[in-house]
């Protein structure tokens, strides 16, 4: 039953409208069918949409409501759920409208036949005037309309549908007349495409009026996931999912007639690959239900102006050749069609997305010779009107080559100074190579390359197009060109070379140089993975210093997080922390920054907040940075976030999630041109995959990027070799990989992996049971973690590292010189290993919970042996044995096979 606490209203009878007169009897046949009046059925497949659900309750305590969204945005859909969902359908009368029911005759005609066949005891004298040989005024139904509504002792619900059907100036005058009157117990709610042409100032100051847009039906990121994956089993992961909501826009129809055309595939990965397959479907719609309504003038005008990017007037009468697009584009408004406002002011449009990429294969087939045309009009026109980056991409696309030219040599050094890298990127990649012969576009292209990371189109681009640093077009840039060179040689392992050519570099410096603070970034940015942390935190410092005098708050943000990772270099974690968050701070007052940055400082954070052990920090902002990294294709950045959200996942119990996101990162690790900084990536990749007991992966992964990373690099390799070992239980090997660390002339190694390195020796010795050397190693790493404030890192070791800090915290405090700060820090670190799962899984064992198979798999399992070499000796299949040991983890109550086998251990003791 309807409710309502709306106060009550005066009824206001109008009866001076003398415009029109009521048609005779003998001139009406009007015959409606039943369907015209009935609510539509739920949908069963259809997104649970709460929040949208509690939005339509507030109309019932409003006179009216209005709901307005171009078409496919699932208004019908919403309204007949919410109905059927809130149990309101013997309250509400439904009638759907289409053009007959423009007049005014026909409007009301209508409107009271359906409140006759729902209640005719109450409408039978409204119905019977229709009848009547005696021709009425419509104020006069209108007034006997309002009392009779006045009479039904219930409230009522009328949802007029597809009101867009409704331009008759007469039929919307009357309707307002009957809305200025309506009686308390009845509310209107009216559902169209276009925003109705209805004065309603006296029910919108009375606060009478709810108003729903397309903004408010468009499905977000989540819901499009429990649409195609709970509803439909799909299994997108969350970049396809991303992928899908920034072609569609959350425009339900395109998402539906997509999921549709997925049904057919097997493989639902790489949505975007998929979306052909739909297009003739929403290419249909977009013209049968869209398009088809304007008149053919303005159809021809939607479909040549769907190539530009930024719809105004100004632009649209140069391009079109008119001078009335302001009454085009209001028209195409107020229809609600498809299209955005760019600005408050409203002078500035563009067209859906993927609405506008239909419409542009329908220009290239009814107009194929000028599209041309319409780009150079455009390019012309931004050009003269301050609009560069629209001129460069509408010359780009007309095909004339050397104009893209002129204006990208004209501009490129200002795109660069702003920091608009990515869009720099795309203008050059989009053009032939020979534009590459231009050198200042070639040495500014490199640049970009550098500054986003993309090291494997520098490499390619140095070895097609050598660059003489005495060519006299380069003198200018002297200094930027021998830090290009240094990254060349970073990028082929030659460290020696990188290193001298990055401090030349800083010798050529032009004081007067825009970039003299990217020199400096990347002089530091060698020299940290050289090893040189103190000549590398200079430079970073003077690259901060230039980039806050000159206003570049790109260059600061990529300086503030290469000074971050050096600080973490330095095991100062906390220092690097406070940095990131001032940093957040400084962007949330205003100032714009590129999404590559941004993800950098949301990325460093997150990994920070993991090892500080705060889990729901550690995974807001790692959620953050990919998203920001996914927009960007950072793949580096990418590859971090989805490693520690597996990580984050599988310290939170969640190891379905755990696994997604770790298949994720493996899937883009092994590329080749990764940069160099996240080769260590591999450390936590191995890692992961340990915890994750998938010990084969672990050793495929290991021996494939041994030939990928540079012999300068290979440290990397040997720690991500022994994290292996200690989790194949292979620790004599652990240790002289670790031993063989120490003997390399990498230079001395740095504390972060200083701290690395002991937990593995501490780890290692206790599984060979010296416990002497386990005890010595241990001190250190309280002592290292107690200056970082690490705590996952010595967790995740699980059992070992719990007896050991228990057994150090019990010789502490027998000992007569106790380090307090020492024993305290071990202390704060015992909670976070669970203490009581670890009894209860040694109770497990020795109450005999595991059945004789699971206990033969453990016994091979702590003996060190890979899933494959346990299938062997027990004449099983892999499959089989990563089932039985996934049972012997749940009934143990463990998270890895390091766990597992230091109980079994404790339980042979």
């Amino acid at each position: 039953m309807l409710t309502t606490n709306r106060n009550s209203s005066q009824v206001i009878l109008i009866d001076n409208y003398n415009d029109l007169l009521i048609k005779q009897k003998e001139n009406m046949s009007m015959i409606y069918p039943d369907t015209k009046f009935s609510t539509p059925r739920m949908q069963t497949t259809i997104v649970e949409r709460e929040p949208l659900l509690k939005e339509l309750d507030k109309m019932l305590y409003k006179k009216m409501s209005i709901i307005h969204a171009p078409a496919g945005f699932g208004k019908t859909t919403m309204v007949s759920n919410w109905i059927h969902n809130r149990n309101y359908n013997d309250d509400v009368l439904w009638i759907t409208l289409d053009n007959r029911d423009d007049s005014v005759y026909h409007f009301w005609l209508c409107f009271t036949y359906g409140l006759y066949s729902q209640m005719s005891s109450q409408f039978e004298d409204c119905l019977n005037l229709f009848y009547s040989y005696t021709l009425y005024p419509i104020e006069s139904i209108v007034n006997l309309l309002v009392n009779s509504l006045t009479k039904v002792n219930k409230q009522v619900l009328i949802v007029l549908d597809d009101f867009h059907n409704i331009q008759n100036l007469d039929t919307l005058h009357s309707l307002r007349l009957f809305l200025n009157c309506i009686p308390q117990n009845t509310h209107i709610l009216l559902v169209s495409r276009s925003k109705p042409n209805l004065s309603l100032s006296k029910l919108r100051i009375w606060d009478e009026i709810l108003e729903l847009s397309m903004e408010d039906f468009q499905f977000s990121v989540d819901e499009i996931e429990d649409f195609l994956n709970k509803k439909l089993n799909f299994g997108l992961n969350n970049r396809d999912l991303m992928d899908l909501f920034n072609r569609t826009e959350g425009w339900i129809t395109a998402i539906k007639l997509i999921a549709t055309s997925l049904k057919k595939n097997v493989n639902k990965s790489g949505i975007i690959e998929h979306l052909s397959d739909s297009y003739r479907g929403l290419d249909e719609f977009l013209f049968d239900e869209i398009i088809s309504e304007f008149s053919l003038e303005i159809q021809e005008f939607i479909i040549k102006t769907s190539c530009l990017e930024i719809l105004n007037v100004p632009l649209c009468n140069y391009v079109m050749e008119r001078n009335d697009s302001d009454q085009v584009l209001q028209s195409l408004v107020n229809s609600q069609m498809v299209i955005f406002s760019l600005d408050s002011s409203e002078n500035s449009y563009r067209y859906h997305s993927l609405f506008a990429e239909l419409l542009k294969g329908k220009l290239r087939l009814k107009y194929p010779n000028i599209l041309e045309e319409i780009y150079i009009r455009a390019s012309k026109w931004c050009e003269e009107n301050g609009y560069v980056r629209n001129a460069i991409r509408y010359s780009i696309k007309s095909g004339i080559q050397d104009n893209s030219v002129r204006l990208i040599e004209a501009f490129s050094e200002k795109m660069l100074y702003e920091s608009d890298y990515f869009e720099f990127i795309e203008y050059i990649e989009a053009l032939s190579s020979s534009i590459l012969n231009n050198p200042l576009i070639l040495l500014r292209y490199a640049i970009a390359l550098i500054f986003t990371k993309k090291f494997d189109k520098l490499k390619i681009t140095l070895k097609r197009k050598e660059i003489s640093i005495d060519d006299e077009a380069y003198s200018e840039y002297k200094a930027e060109l021998l830090g290009i060179k240094a990254i060349a040689y970073l990028c082929d392992g030659n460290f020696t070379k990188a290193e001298e050519y990055s401090k030349k570099a800083i010798e050529a410096l032009n004081p007067n140089s825009k970039f003299r603070g990217y020199v400096y970034y990347n002089a530091s940015y060698i020299l940290a993975l050289c090893n040189q942390l103190d000549e590398a935190n200079d430079y970073i410092d003077k690259a901060l210093l230039l980039s806050e005098m000159d206003h570049d708050y790109n260059l600061l943000i990529m300086s503030i997080c290469h000074k971050s990772q050096i600080l973490n270099y330095n095991l100062k974690l906390s220092d690097a922390c406070d940095l990131l968050k001032k940093t957040l701070d400084f962007i949330s007052t205003g100032h714009e920054m590129s999404l590559s940055a941004t993800a950098s400082i949301y990325v460093c954070l997150g990994s920070l907040y993991f090892e500080f052990d705060d889990l729901n920090n550690a995974l807001y902002f790692m959620n953050k940075g990919l998203e920001s990294s996914v927009a960007t294709n950072d793949i580096s950045n990418v590859v971090q976030s989805y490693m520690y959200l597996s990580d984050i996942y599988y310290a939170n119990n969640e190891k379905g999630k755990a696994v997604e996101y770790f298949k994720l990162a493996v899937n883009l690790f092994g590329r080749k041109a990764l940069e160099p900084f996240a080769y260590q990536h591999l450390i936590r990749i191995v890692k992961v995959a340990v915890v994750l007991g998938d010990m084969d992966y672990a050793e495929e992964i290991t021996q494939k990027c041994y030939s990928l990373i540079p012999d300068n690099l290979k440290f990397f390799y040997y720690f991500a070799r022994a994290e292996l070992l200690i989790g194949q239980n292979k620790y004599s090997e652990a240790i002289s990989i670790l031993e063989k660390i120490e003997s390399m002339d990498y230079g001395e190694i740095n504390a972060l992996f200083s701290a690395y390195m002991n937990n593995q020796y501490a780890v290692s010795y206790y599984g060979l049971k010296n416990r002497k050397k386990s005890c010595d190693y241990i001190k250190k790493v309280i002592e290292l973690s107690q200056d970082a404030g690490f705590v996952r890192t010595p967790v995740s070791y699980g059992c070992a590292m719990y007896d050991l800090l228990s057994d150090f915290i019990k010789a502490e405090c027998r000992s007569k010189s106790t380090d307090i700060s020492l024993l305290n820090y071990a202390k704060k670190l015992i909670p976070h290993f669970d203490e009581i799962n670890f009894n209860e899984s040694k109770l497990s064992i020795t109450q005999g919970n595991l059945t004789k198979r699971e206990t033969e798999i453990l016994r091979c399992l702590a003996s060190g042996l890979t899933n494959q070499e346990i299938a062997a000796a027990l004449f099983l299949s892999t499959n089989t044995v990563k089932k039985h040991i996934n049972n012997i983890f749940d009934k143990l109550k463990v998270k890895n096979r390091v766990q597992a086998a230091e109980l079994f251990k404790h339980f042979e003791q």
